[in-house]
């Protein structure tokens, strides 16, 4: 129910949005709400309303008794109510219902119109994913150089990125800002980007978890591909798959975990900037495919088909949510082909900025 506002003395106008969770905690209460209407007790005739003073102060009192029949706490509503009107006739004040706060969930930011054009990067290669060997994923080695920098193929992809970035007109119009992850190699592709674009130090805004990489638990250590298969495999069946846990605290996130994340980025981005261009600079793949999957309100557990390769950049821009026909485009940005997958219409767009329209040339067949 919504709560209450007394217009009362500041002594006792606290008490109708005071909580406490215990029985002691609920006899200070009653005890402190007593001696804060003492005063005005003794400044009324006896009879206020329905209710007498004793009246009320027996019904704090069985508030505060156990009961026999019934629950063992008798009902903290009950006794703030029966205080409630007493004060009220005490103080001849109003009562004044508050519009009840609701926090936004976020459920529409999906399919509302955004307000500003976002660039989806996934960071370069890192040294653990160049070396091919065991999967490296708790948050702990973040800002781990020598495991989590970029190797030497991911500083030629920060750098392709932030080439590709111009050719998608990043900051051509308005000012560009970049959101990036403080992974230490989704923090060195940021300053290519900002390098390149000559973007000042204080629009590049770091995420300490909201962009962090999916956490694979019990995987974490064992080889690449092995774990990659393996959580794929039952992603595609239930958006909630949370691999077992890890003894080393790695966490063990679904997709819908993800989900929660970068929605609640996406929505401070929302909340704070209007019409300017974000670059978004995520660690891994999961973390961006989520965000775009859901973008286009297609289920979790087709999020995979939205990977994102290192280096990779997509141009996202939901400000009007017009309906677009269905395209699909090869992993290599190659022949296109008409398909049933809307996903790929930012991908078309983004292969036309880089190759032209002569690419539509003798589809796949």
């Amino acid at each position: 129910p919504p709560r209450l506002v007394l217009r009362l003395p500041r002594s006792a106008r606290w008490l109708c949005l005071f909580r406490m969770p215990c029985r002691l905690g609920h006899a200070v209460l009653l005890l402190i709400a007593s001696a804060s209407c003492a005063a005005a007790f003794h400044a009324v005739p006896a009879k206020i309303g329905v209710q007498t003073r004793g009246t009320f102060l027996r019904s704090l009192h069985a508030s505060m008794r156990p009961e026999t029949d019934g629950p063992s706490l008798a009902s903290r509503r009950d006794a703030l109510s029966t205080a409630a009107k007493v004060l009220l006739g005490v103080a001849g004040g109003a009562v004044l219902p508050l519009r009840q706060a609701h926090a936004a969930s976020g459920a529409d930011i999906w399919t509302a119109p955004l307000h500003n054009r976002y660039f989806l990067v996934r960071a370069g290669e890192q040294t653990w994913e160049s070396e091919g060997s065991e999967l490296i994923s708790h948050p702990v080695y973040k800002l781990h150089m020598e495991k989590c920098g970029l190797s030497d193929a991911g500083y030629n992809h920060a750098y392709s990125a932030a080439e590709t970035l111009s050719t998608l007109g990043f900051g051509a119009t308005t000012e560009p800002w970049v959101w990036t992850s403080i992974h230490v190699a989704a923090t060195q592709t940021a300053q290519a980007i900002s390098s390149h674009h000559k973007i000042s130090h204080h629009h590049v805004v770091p995420e300490f978890s909201f962009l962090d990489a999916r956490g694979f638990g019990c995987y974490e250590g064992t080889p690449v591909a092995e774990a990659r298969a393996a959580v794929w495999r039952e992603d595609v069946k239930d958006q909630d798959y949370r691999m077992p846990p890890n003894e080393d605290g790695t966490p063990n996130e679904s997709l819908r975990d993800v989900q929660v994340r970068v929605r609640q980025a996406l929505q401070i981005m929302e909340t704070q900037y209007q019409d300017l261009d974000i670059a978004i600079v995520a660690p891994d793949a999961e973390t961006l495919s989520t965000l775009h999957c859901s973008l286009e309100g297609q289920p979790l557990v087709n999020a995979h088909s939205f990977h994102f390769s290192p280096g990779e950049v997509r141009l996202l821009d939901y400000r009007t949510r017009i309906e677009t026909p269905n395209l699909a485009v090869s992993e290599d940005f190659g022949k296109l082909q008409l398909t049933g997958v809307q996903h790929n219409v930012m991908r078309v767009s983004n292969h036309l900025h880089i190759n032209g329209p002569e690419s539509f040339l003798n589809p796949q067949p």
